[in-house]
């Protein structure tokens, strides 16, 4: 699957992804960083990539054309050690036992 992961997604998550063999393009240290959520919309739709974010304001993007857009509501300290737990146990889904990590996935029409 062809990811956009935008900065405020853990590297874990994004090495965990390669791993898994997605071809993942992460905008962290590019001229991508910080961009309005506009700009890497148009990027993903353009690239045929999902959007894999923590940022809610691309719900607003969910009756558009996309590739997928999953958002995931991480909490804070903990959000590095979840993400670790979750692709330690290979898991793919995105529920965790406690629930810290949720997440909303809008598929295309």
């Amino acid at each position: 699957m062809r990811i956009l992961v935008d900065e405020n997604i853990p590297r874990i998550t994004v090495d965990a992804l390669r791993a898994f063999g997605h071809d993942v393009k992460d905008v962290r240290g590019t001229s991508g960083q910080g961009v309005p959520d506009s700009d890497l919309y148009t990027l993903a739709v353009a690239e045929s990539r999902a959007i894999v974010t923590t940022d809610k304001g691309f719900t607003g993007y969910r009756r558009e054309p996309h590739h997928g857009i999953l958002i995931v509501r991480l909490r804070q300290p903990e959000r590095q050690e979840d993400s670790r737990r979750r692709y330690a146990r290979g898991r793919s889904d995105s529920r965790t036992r406690n629930g810290r990590i949720c997440s909303w996935w809008f598929a295309t029409r």
